[in-house]
């Protein structure tokens, strides 16, 4: 529904996109949530759209109060006779009048300069919420990366413990001081935390598409 090309048709990955191994995510502790908060004030949609709806308010008075203002209009009229009669009613003649109209209630103007202030009121409170807002957010997501990085490199950790313990446990079979069954168990010690690492790998690259996405940042 969300993955598309650019004109706009979805796209389905196939099975050749998948990549043989996990990628580890680096560049994580040179993020900056501070940093990140700003970037998103100016890339989230929710802000250019109270931006857009304040940017339409803002006519709507100005045109409210125009329309309170007094209206002047200038009214420029010329005529001249033609045909038979007295010669001094061939010359053209010109009148221009000026007409002044004062608005004395103007309500309805009225009514929509208050609206119009009201709604670009609301729109200031709906700014500075949406903007708490997308710093709660960045800071959960950067939290949550943060985590699932610990988690992956404790998991790495552990996986790289256990395959020296399978190893050794291995040679210690060869020598004739274990059994097979104790090595099976570090082998599969060591398989589990593989398992582990990947799960833990998985999490860092959804954090990362959470933190990415809170952002505003599609690219």
């Amino acid at each position: 529904m969300f993955y598309r090309d650019d004109k706009g048709a979805p796209v389905v990955p196939d099975v050749s996109r998948l990549p043989s191994v996990i990628p580890d995510v680096s560049g994580i502790d040179a993020l900056d949530p501070k940093v990140a908060e700003v970037q998103a004030y100016a890339r989230r949609p929710e802000l250019s759209t109270i931006d857009a709806q304040r940017t339409q308010a803002r006519v709507e008075l100005d045109l409210a109060r125009n329309q309170r203002l007094p209206a002047v209009d200038v009214v420029v009229a010329g005529s001249k006779d033609f045909g038979p009669g007295d010669p001094k009613w061939d010359k053209p003649a010109v009148e221009v009048s000026l007409v002044v109209d004062i608005p004395l209630l103007a309500r309805p103007a009225r009514g929509r300069a208050d609206s119009a202030e009201a709604t670009r009121a609301k729109l200031d409170q709906r700014e500075r919420f949406m903007k708490e807002r997308i710093g709660v957010d960045i800071r959960n997501a950067w939290m949550a990366l943060r985590t699932a990085k610990d988690r992956a490199d404790l998991a790495r950790e552990e996986l790289r413990i256990a395959e020296a313990l399978e190893k050794a446990e291995f040679d210690k079979f060869n020598a004739g001081d274990s059994t097979l069954l104790i090595v099976n168990l570090r082998e599969q010690a060591a398989a589990e935390a593989a398992i582990r690492l990947v799960d833990g790998l998985v999490d860092v690259h959804k954090a990362v598409a959470t933190y990415r996405a809170v952002m505003g940042n599609m690219k």
